[in-house]
């Protein structure tokens, strides 16, 4: 989240505090990516989400989160090295995961749709485009239409999880989450592709839901964002 953030500003900026800041985020990320696949062959490495738990192997927003950025900014920056450590992470997060039909489930969620794995189709997407392999994009679109779409109700909010026999409360987070990550991940996409469009039509949506539930005085919005 700092890294997104610090490039985030340093591009908006131009300013060489933020530039360099982010730089350096960025070169230590690469290098403890490259430090934990020496010490950890195939990527068996444990990692860590919020709430200090801990599952081994098994995958987790984290890397996903990683490697996104890694590749996105390698573009940005025209630095391989950070290009290169954001497919190791992405392919690391894929065997990790729970893979069926092109769909790409993190295994803590038991398969049920859930908007923070929206993070997922972000990787997929950069993965494609870093690559060039078709099939992650064809992962991308999976794993959007199963996991992520059903999240989003017809108002344009996002509920975080989607169980067998109930929809969780729109919490905050779980819209930040698809319009963070959907944004970057058409950046990733051909202008003209189907899941571009697919995800530009989600988020219109969701800002349309948002400006209605905006406190009109503050600009800010309730942790559920309905209530």
């Amino acid at each position: 989240t700092r890294g997104c953030a610090d490039s985030v500003l340093a591009r908006l900026t131009r300013d060489s505090f933020w530039e360099n800041t982010s730089r350096r985020f960025l070169e230590r990320l690469r290098d403890s990516v490259e430090k934990t696949f020496a010490d950890s062959p195939g990527g068996n490495f444990t990692p860590r989400y919020l709430g200090g738990v801990h599952t081994k192997n098994t995958s987790s927003h984290n890397p996903a989160m990683m490697g996104a950025l890694l590749m996105r900014q390698g573009k940005r920056l025209q630095e391989p090295s950070f290009t290169q450590a954001g497919i190791q992470m992405g392919k690391a997060f894929i065997r990790l995961s729970r893979v069926e039909d092109d769909v790409v489930c993190q295994q803590r969620f038991r398969g049920c749709p859930v908007s923070e794995a929206m993070c997922g189709v972000d990787l997929l997407c950069w993965l494609a485009s870093a690559t060039g392999e078709a099939s992650y994009y064809k992962m991308a679109e999976a794993t959007f239409r199963d996991t992520i779409a059903p999240c989003q109700s017809d108002e344009g909010l996002w509920h975080h999880i989607v169980y067998p026999d109930r929809r969780a409360a729109f919490w905050s987070r779980a819209s930040h989450w698809p319009v963070l990550w959907g944004t970057h991940a058409i950046e990733a996409l051909p202008g003209d592709s189907a899941l571009a469009e697919q995800l530009r039509g989600c988020l219109k949506r969701t800002y349309v839901a948002l400006e209605r539930h905006q406190d009109p005085k503050r600009g800010l919005w309730r942790l559920v964002i309905n209530e």
